[in-house]
C-alpha cells in the first residue's frame, strides 16, 4: 500500500519539474567546480591578496542579485519564462573559456561576472516557471524536489572537483574547461524539453519595466520579507563555520567534511520538509529552521570538539535547506500572478543584500572580539525572525494548506 500510495505521488510529480530538476542539476554541477577553485585560482595563480578575492567576489554576487530583479522584472512583462532561461544558461557558458584562459584578474572578474548574471538571469524565471506549474497544494513538494535535485548536483560538483585536482596535479585551467560540459547539456535540456507555460494576461495589475513597480507587490509579500531578512540576518557564510573549527584545533584535512555535511543535510530535508509545508503551513516549518539555526549558533560558540562542529554543520545544512524550500513556495502563495517573476527577483536581491551585511559585520565582529561572540550573538538574535513571524504574518499564512 504504502508503495503504491508513493508511486501514485511521484505520477502527481510532471515531467517539466523533473527537467527542470535535472538541468538545474547539471547547472549546479559546473557552479560547484567554478565555486570551489575561484579562490585557490585567484590566490595560487593570479597571486591576489585575500582583500581582493573578497572584493571581487562581492561585486560579482552584488551584479547576480541586482540582475534577479532585472530578469524577473522583463519575464513578467513580456510573459516568458524559458527565454531568459535559455539566456541565463548561455551567458554562464560563455564565461567558461575566460576563466580557462584568464592571465589577469580583470579578465577573471568579466568571467566571474558573466556566470554569475547568468545565474541571476535564469534564477528568478526558474522559480517562477516552477510555481506556474505547481499546483497550490502541492507548490512546498514541487519546490522541495526541484531544490533537492539542484543539491545533488552540487554535491557531485564538489567531488569531482576534488578527483579532477587529484588526478590533474591541480590544474584549475582544466577544471574551469570541464565545468562548460554540464552547462551545456543543462541548455540542450532547456531547449529540447522545456515547454513555455502561457502566463493569462491581468488588466487590472500593470506590468512595466519600472523597478519601482515591485512596490505593487503588496502589504502580505512585503510582510514576509521582513521574515526573510530577519533570518538572513541571524546567519553568515559557511566559510566562518570552517574558519572557527581550524580555531578550534580541527585537523586541515577535516575541515572540507564541514561542507559535505552540511550539503547532504541540506540534499535529505528539501524534498521532505516541502512536502510537509503544505499540509501545516510554510510559517511552522520556517519557524523550526529559526530554532536549528539558534541552536546550530550556539553549538558553534561553545565548540571544543571536532564532533560538535559537525552536529552544528548537520544542523546548519538542515535549517538552509527548510529556508530554501519554504521561502519558494511561500511566495508563491502570496505574489501576485502576473508579477511573480518581479517577487522572486526582488526576494533575492534583498535576500543577497541582507547576507552581505550579515558577513560584513560577522568580520567586523571576528576581528574585534572573538567568535564565541559572534556566534553567541547570532543565537539571541533568532528572536527576532521569531517575533517577526507573530507580528508579520497574516492568519492565511499559518493555515494549514487544503490537502491535494
Amino acid at each position: 500500500m504504502a508503495s503504491t500510495s508513493i508511486f501514485q505521488h511521484i505520477k502527481r510529480i510532471p515531467s517539466q519539474l523533473w527537467i527542470l530538476g535535472i538541468a538545474g542539476a547539471l547547472l549546479n554541477i559546473s557552479a560547484a567546480m567554478i565555486f570551489t577553485i575561484s579562490g585557490p585560482f585567484m590566490k595560487d595563480v593570479l597571486k591576489q591578496s585575500s582583500i581582493i578575492i573578497g572584493s571581487l567576489e562581492g561585486i560579482v554576487e552584488l551584479a547576480s542579485w541586482s540582475t534577479c530583479l532585472v530578469s524577473g522584472i522583463l519575464s513578467d512583462y513580456l510573459r516568458n519564462r524559458k527565454t531568459f532561461m535559455i539566456l541565463g544558461y548561455i551567458t554562464v557558458i560563455l564565461s567558461r573559456p575566460l576563466l580557462a584562459l584568464a592571465t589577469n584578474v580583470y579578465i577573471f572578474l568579466l568571467g566571474r561576472s558573466l556566470d554569475r548574471i547568468g545565474r541571476g538571469l535564469q534564477a528568478t524565471p526558474r522559480e517562477a516557471l516552477v510555481a506556474d506549474i505547481s499546483p497550490s497544494e502541492l507548490r512546498g513538494t514541487f519546490f522541495g524536489l526541484r531544490h533537492s535535485l539542484g543539491m545533488v548536483g552540487s554535491i557531485m560538483g564538489a567531488f569531482l572537483v576534488f578527483y579532477v585536482l587529484k588526478i590533474s596535479q591541480y590544474n584549475y585551467r582544466l577544471i574551469f574547461w570541464i565545468s562548460s560540459i554540464p552547462a551545456l547539456l543543462a541548455v540542450l535540456f532547456l531547449i529540447l524539453y522545456v515547454r513555455e507555460v502561457k502566463q493569462p494576461e491581468n488588466k487590472s495589475v500593470r506590468i512595466s519595466l519600472n523597478p519601482k513597480e515591485a512596490l505593487a507587490l503588496g502589504k502580505r509579500y512585503w510582510s514576509f520579507i521582513m521574515v526573510s531578512v530577519f533570518f538572513m540576518l541571524c546567519r553568515s557564510s559557511e566559510v566562518f563555520i570552517t574558519l572557527r573549527a581550524l580555531e578550534c584545533g580541527m585537523a586541515k584535512e577535516l575541515v572540507p567534511f564541514i561542507m559535505v555535511i552540511c550539503n547532504l543535510s541540506e540534499l535529505a530535508i528539501s524534498y521532505p520538509i516541502g512536502k510537509l509545508s503544505d499540509y501545516i503551513g510554510r510559517p511552522i516549518c520556517i519557524g523550526i529552521a529559526i530554532l536549528l539555526l539558534s541552536l546550530a549558533n550556539f553549538l558553534i560558540s561553545i565548540a571544543g570538539r571536532e564532533e560538535i562542529i559537525f552536529l552544528a554543520a548537520l544542523l546548519w545544512g538542515i535549517q538552509r535547506g527548510i529556508g530554501h524550500s519554504i521561502f519558494l513556495p511561500w511566495i508563491a502563495d502570496i505574489a501576485l500572478l502576473p508579477l511573480r517573476a518581479t517577487a522572486y527577483g526582488a526576494f533575492y536581491l534583498i535576500s543577497g543584500i541582507a547576507l552581505f551585511l550579515s558577513n560584513l559585520i560577522a568580520g567586523i565582529i571576528i576581528y574585534h572580539t572573538s567568535y564565541e561572540v559572534l556566534y553567541t550573538g547570532y543565537c539571541f538574535l533568532g528572536i527576532f525572525p521569531l517575533a517577526s513571524l507573530i507580528f508579520f504574518c497574516k492568519k492565511e499564512d499559518w493555515g494549514v494548506l487544503r490537502r491535494g
